[in-house]
């Protein structure tokens, strides 16, 4: 197995299982990183963290909420070193204010044709062909990238392409 080069996560909190509306970010238009996209609540894996740790720190880093049971859905692996963890978990609660953006609540009807983040995009679109559901996980595999890509722009492009 190759050595993994670089991991995200993003949460999609839903309000019942499977969801009928999910919690989306909208990234804020000054941010680096995909102004103005939907994306969920998310960041990079640091040393020495597991994907999930990484998942419960950035929920509470971005948007204060802690104590919220997250558990992982879907996987894309990219020539076997990039690595996007995506994660479940209900919230039915206000909603907090987000340091990357604003959060909104969506119904599923509406999602897919929201304006995401590529990597984003091509989760949504497997997910609503699995009818959102979340009880089983699932793993995208693509050889899109070469050894010299340079994630996560390279990234970006190539979940898109996963459907």
């Amino acid at each position: 197995m190759a050595e993994i080069k670089g991991a995200w996560t993003a949460l999609f909190l839903i309000d019942q299982n499977p969801p009928t509306e999910v919690v989306v970010l909208k990234r804020s238009p000054d941010k680096k990183f995909a102004p103005n996209k939907y994306t969920g609540i998310g960041g990079t894996v640091e040393d020495g963290e597991t994907p999930l740790d990484c998942q419960l720190r950035e929920l509470k880093e971005e948007t204060g909420l802690s104590g919220i049971a997250v558990t992982e859905f879907a996987r894309a692996i990219i020539d076997d070193v990039w690595h996007v963890h995506y994660y479940w978990g209900i919230f039915n609660g206000d909603l907090p204010e987000c340091n990357e953006g604003f959060l909104q609540r969506v119904s599923t009807n509406v999602l897919p044709n929201l304006d995401f983040t590529e990597t984003s995009k091509g989760l949504i679109k497997q997910w609503h062909k699995r009818g959102f559901q979340t009880n089983s996980t699932w793993t995208m595999y693509t050889k899109k990238l070469s050894s010299e890509s340079n994630a996560p722009e390279e990234l970006l492009k190539v979940i898109e392409r996963l459907s």
